[in-house]
């Protein structure tokens, strides 16, 4: 950028400028928020830092899997408000289907794309690089996902921590359960989880709860999170990047993102078909490969200089 400037006899012309270092000039350039390619709101979360992983022992409901441990998020990232929709995942699939479940639609284009391997969603999300010029996350071989390249700044999942950490409130504190402590889910409408009116094709709900759906709803429909994101509680439970271990080691390195090997995928978060409650606490955690009707994805990015 560059400034003219006239000197004259007249009057005394004092220049004072103030030079920023190459991180504070990035940072200047770098919103708050943005539309992606596809037009998902996506938010940056500049300073993480700690996040407490799985659960006490004495958690009601805990089970094995949930190893107490804690690490640092030190990189910042961009995060996509709701989960990428039916509408949004055609663009990169067109012959994409949700499908159906007990003869209820999970198709519509506002609802969570469902029915989507860990495969797909990553290869979504390498696709979404390249309508942005971004250099894709993950790696390739014969048209699959391979590995990773954690210094790119392309879309890929969420990883465990990052979802962990996305799921506390404004001072950081995660409750048990997506509404809070109690053991029973309050009158108000808080996520679209099994309720009331999916007794007829879920077996187990919360009879006291009415979300007002009886299977998926469009995405965004529930209150934000306190970081003001969507659906993180219920609606379609979520891929994240970590392949899956049911023993994590206790202690992680900052950034951490999972195990190198695996042969599933972890999963995070409540959906329209789970009302068990062990399952609707913040620290359950789930697993596999291939599509579920109940399981979709949110994408990610990093949003550091480098």
């Amino acid at each position: 950028q560059s400034y003219s400037i006239t000197p004259a006899s007249a009057t005394e012309q004092v220049v004072s400028l103030t030079l920023l270092t190459k991180e504070d000039h990035y940072w200047a350039n770098i919103p708050e928020r943005y539309d992606n390619a596809v037009g998902a709101t996506m938010l940056l979360f500049r300073a993480p830092g700690s996040v407490q992983m799985g659960s006490s022992r004495s958690e009601p409901g805990r089970r094995s899997n949930e190893v107490a441990y804690s690490m640092k998020l030190t990189r910042p990232f961009f995060v996509s408000t709701t989960e990428v929709t039916n509408e949004q995942f055609r663009r990169f699939r067109p012959n994409h289907t949700s499908g159906n479940y007990r003869r209820k639609s999970l198709d519509r284009n506002s609802y969570p794309a469902v029915n989507v391997s860990w495969q797909q969603a990553a290869l979504y999300c390498n696709w979404l690089s390249e309508q942005e010029g971004l250099t894709p996350f993950y790696t390739t071989v014969s048209g699959a996902v391979s590995g990773q390249v954690a210094s790119a700044n392309g879309y890929r999942l969420l990883s465990e921590a990052e979802w962990t950490w996305l799921a506390t409130d404004a001072n950081g504190n995660r409750q048990l359960y997506f509404w809070g402590d109690a053991a029973q889910p309050p009158s108000k409408r808080f996520a679209n989880i099994a309720d009331a009116k999916a007794q007829n094709i879920i077996r187990f709900i919360q009879p006291n709860y009415d979300d007002g759906f009886e299977g998926p709803s469009s995405v965004g429909r529930f209150p934000a999170s306190d970081k003001g994101l969507f659906d993180l509680d219920g609606n379609a439970a979520e891929w994240v990047h970590d392949w899956y271990t049911a023993t994590p080691s206790g202690s992680a390195p900052d950034n951490y993102l999972g195990p190198e090997v695996g042969e599933f995928h972890v999963i995070k978060g409540g959906s329209w078909a789970r009302g068990y409650l062990p399952q609707l606490r913040w620290a359950y955690r789930d697993s596999g490969a291939k599509g579920k009707y109940d399981v979709g994805f949110r994408v990610a990015r990093y949003a550091d200089p480098s």
